[in-house]
C-alpha cells in the first residue's frame, strides 16, 4: 500500500480548505455541488453545454463549471483564458463590474446569474465570451446552482473541525474476508497514528471510521450512507467496493467526498465518468493480466489451454474477456469460459466441464469456499492444473498440500 501518497493527497486537500463553519450543506445546496463539480443533474437528466463560435454542442459533464472556475469559484487563468470569479459575494457586488475589455454591468442577481449561464448574457445585456459555455438547466437546477453559488466562498468541506480530520473506508470485517479486511485497516490505522504523533495535519487528528462491507448489496450501501449522512467524512480512503463500486461512487459523487487510494476490484477506467475516485491500486482487470503474464514468463506456459471459472457477473465477465484477449496476446492459448450461478457452485457441474475441457491453467474468481470445491475436484486432473486465483475474492492464504507448488495468489 502507498500510504505516502495518501498522506500527500490528504495535505493538500487540507491546505486548500477554507474557514471552517459549523453549517453543512443544505439538500438543494448538495445538489447544487455536484452539478457545479460534476456537470451532471442529480435528476439524472442530461445537461447540454454550447460552446465557441461555432456553438458546439458537448455534455455538461465534460466542461462542469468546476474546471474552469475552481474549486473556490474564483477561477483558473487557462490557455490565455481568464474565467471570472463566479462566488455569489463577486457577483453581486453593489457597485457593479468593469471588465478589462471595457465590459460593464451593474450587480448580477440571481435572474440574471442564471441567464448568464444560459444564454451568455450579462445584466446590461452584454455577450459573454464564446469560452463560456452556455448551459441547458431546468428551473430546479438552475435554484441549487445558484443554492450553492451562495455558499462556494465559504463552504466547508465535511468531516473537519478544529482538531480533527474525520476519514472513512469501507472493509469486510467479517467471512472470508475478514483477514484482508482486518490488515487493511491495521495499516491505515498504523499509518494515522503515526502522522498523530507528530501533530497531526496542522494541529488537526486523522480519526478513522470503518464501515462494513458485508458482501450484501444493501446492507452494504446502507452503512455507506450512514457513514456518508450521520457525521461526515472528509474522504474515503481505500474502500473495498468489490462489485459496489459504481453504486458507491455514485453516493461520493453526490455528497461530494472524493475516494482516495481506492482499493477496488473494479476501478472505475472511464477518467471522465468521476472526478471524485483517485486509483492507486490495479483493480482485478489489471491483476487479471499480470496472471497471464506470469503465467507465460515463468511458468513458461505457451498453447496451453486456460478455463477461466467465475460466478455469474457482468464485472467479472470483462474480467474474462480480459483474460482472454490477452492470452491470445501472449501467446497462451486458447481460453475456455465456465460461468456458475452465485452462490451455487456445484461439483458436479465443474466436473462435467473438467470431462469437456481439461484445463492446464485455470483462473479462479469464486469465494473461498468455492475454492475448496474447485481444489477437491481438480485434484482429478491429470497432469495437476495451475490454478491462479485473486487474495481479493478468496482471502489471504491458501493451504493445501496437492496444489502446493500449483496456485498462485495475487493481490
Amino acid at each position: 500500500m502507498k500510504n505516502s501518497k495518501f498522506g500527500g493527497v490528504l495535505l493538500l486537500a487540507i491546505l486548500c480548505c477554507p474557514a471552517l463553519s459549523a453549517e453543512p450543506l443544505t439538500a438543494s445546496e448538495t445538489r447544487g455541488k455536484q452539478l457545479y463539480s460534476t456537470g451532471a443533474s442529480s435528476s439524472g437528466k442530461a445537461i447540454s453545454a454550447r460552446v465557441g463560435l461555432e456553438s458546439t454542442e458537448l455534455s455538461g459533464t465534460q466542461l462542469p463549471c468546476v474546471s474552469c472556475h475552481g474549486e473556490d469559484g474564483r477561477g483558473r487563468p487557462e490557455g490565455g483564458i481568464v474565467p471570472t470569479n463566479i462566488t455569489f459575494e463577486y457577483l453581486t457586488l453593489a457597485y457593479g463590474h468593469n471588465h478589462d475589455n471595457g465590459r460593464k454591468h451593474a450587480a448580477f442577481t440571481s435572474d440574471t446569474i442564471v441567464k448568464a449561464i444560459s444564454d451568455g448574457i450579462d445584466p446590461a445585456g452584454n455577450q459573454l465570451d464564446v469560452a463560456m459555455p452556455r448551459y441547458t438547466l431546468s428551473n430546479d437546477d438552475s435554484a441549487d446552482l445558484i443554492a450553492y453559488l451562495k455558499r462556494l466562498a465559504n463552504e466547508v468541506d465535511a468531516g473537519l473541525t478544529e482538531t480533527t480530520i474525520r476519514v472513512g473506508t469501507l472493509l469486510p470485517l467479517h467471512g472470508a474476508l475478514a483477514d484482508t479486511g482486518q490488515a487493511m485497516k491495521d495499516i491505515l490505522s498504523a499509518y494515522f497514528n503515526e502522522i498523530n504523533a507528530h501533530g497531526g495535519i496542522y494541529n488537526r487528528k486523522i480519526q478513522l471510521e470503518v464501515a462494513e462491507f458485508t458482501g450484501d448489496s444493501e446492507s452494504t450501501l446502507k452503512n455507506v450512507r450512514r457513514l456518508f449522512e450521520s457525521e461526515p467524512v472528509f474522504a474515503m480512503i481505500s474502500p473495498f467496493s468489490g462489485n459496489l463500486e459504481q453504486d458507491i461512487l455514485l453516493l461520493s459523487e453526490q455528497q461530494g467526498i472524493p475516494q482516495i487510494g481506492a482499493y477496488t476490484l473494479f476501478p472505475e477506467e472511464d477518467v471522465t465518468r468521476s472526478q471524485f475516485a483517485f486509483y492507486l491500486l490495479a483493480g482485478l482487470n489489471n491483476e487479471s493480466r499480470a496472471m497471464v503474464d506470469y503465467a507465460v514468463e515463468v511458468l513458461q506456459l505457451k498453447n496451453s489451454a486456460a478455463m477461466v471459472i467465475s460466478p455469474e457477473n457482468s464485472h467479472l465477465q470483462k474480467v474474462a474477456k480480459t483474460i482472454e484477449k490477452h492470452s491470445q496476446t501472449r501467446g497462451l492459448g486458447s481460453v475456455t469460459q465456465f460461468t456458475y450461478p452465485a452462490n451455487s457452485f456445484q461439483p458436479l457441474a465443474i466436473t462435467a466441464e473438467f470431462n469437456k475441457h481439461t484445463p492446464t491453467v485455470i483462473f479462479f474468481f469464486g469465494s473461498r469456499d468455492e475454492l475448496d470445491i474447485l481444489l477437491k475436484t481438480a485434484n482429478a486432473l491429470k497432469p495437476t492444473p495451475y490454478i491462479f486465483i485473486s487474495s481479493a475474492l478468496t482471502g489471504a492464504t491458501v493451504v493445501n498440500k496437492e496444489f502446493a507448488d500449483k496456485i498462485f495468489l495475487s493481490s
